[in-house]
């Protein structure tokens, strides 16, 4: 292999990888936002389950707990809402990076790539005498 052709591989190597790193950041960011989210809906559901659980022990009659129980179920949905919410902002900010990354992507597969110079020479001949066919 001549100096040139190692020369385009290893700047094609570096820039794959380039890549795979910036893509690599972008999903990481994701997973983890997206973990704290997770986590979050946990908290809130053993958050209400506990919730639930005093109020059944608290409360004297099923008069009073209905009420309380609606109360806390309206609360809990609220939170999840919210969570919910915050997740969508989430993968719609990261679809824009998304976006963003394939755009940059294809900018630079659009520039011109320096292969070297061209070979003009006629193809050689075949054993035998029998020309190649291209």
């Amino acid at each position: 292999m001549s100096s040139e052709t190692l020369e385009q591989w290893h700047k094609l190597s570096r820039a794959a990888l380039d890549n795979l790193k910036e893509l690599s950041s972008i999903n990481i960011k994701l997973v983890e936002r997206l973990a704290e989210q997770q986590f979050e809906l946990v908290s809130a559901s053993i958050d209400a389950s506990l919730k639930g659980a005093n109020l059944a022990l608290a409360t004297p009659g099923y008069k009073e707990l209905a009420p309380q129980q609606a109360a806390l179920v309206s609360e809990y949905n609220e939170r999840v809402l919210g969570i919910a919410r915050k997740a969508t902002g989430i993968v719609a900010e990261v679809r824009d990076e998304y976006s963003e990354w394939v755009e940059g992507r294809l900018k630079e597969v659009a520039t011109p790539i320096n292969r070297g110079p061209v070979s003009t020479a006629a193809p050689a001949a075949a054993p035998g005498g029998a020309k190649r066919s291209a």
